[in-house]
């Protein structure tokens, strides 16, 4: 039986302004939630992980991208859907060079 009361935010991001682009880490990201969705892994089932990539915005938001605030919305889902307990696990994965533009906008 899946962990149904586990959720996950797998964040990944590839492309930077003034970085080099990091193509591993959306690869790693991908992975990460491939191994919460397998049941000798995590088992979670899909519908409980969130995973946000650079290549998944339009070409024009792909720098840099997402930022706190794509994250943010994951959480926000994550509790207007829920009732009371959020779940009994939580896990939140990202993988890039973790810089923004501002320190204010860091996730």
């Amino acid at each position: 039986m899946p962990n149904d009361d586990d959720y996950a935010i797998v964040v990944g991001i590839a492309t930077y302004a003034s970085y080099q682009a990091i193509d591993a880490a959306e690869g790693d990201a991908r992975d990460f939630a491939k191994w919460l969705c397998d049941p000798q892994g995590g088992d979670l089932p899909k519908k409980n992980v969130s995973l946000i990539l650079s290549s998944d915005l339009p070409p024009q938001l792909r720098i840099g991208r997402p930022i706190r605030d794509d994250v943010e919305d994951e959480f926000i889902k994550l509790l207007n859907n829920r009732v009371g307990r959020i779940g009994r696990r939580f896990y939140f994965y990202f993988s890039g060079h973790g810089c923004a533009p501002s320190y204010d906008e860091i996730a």
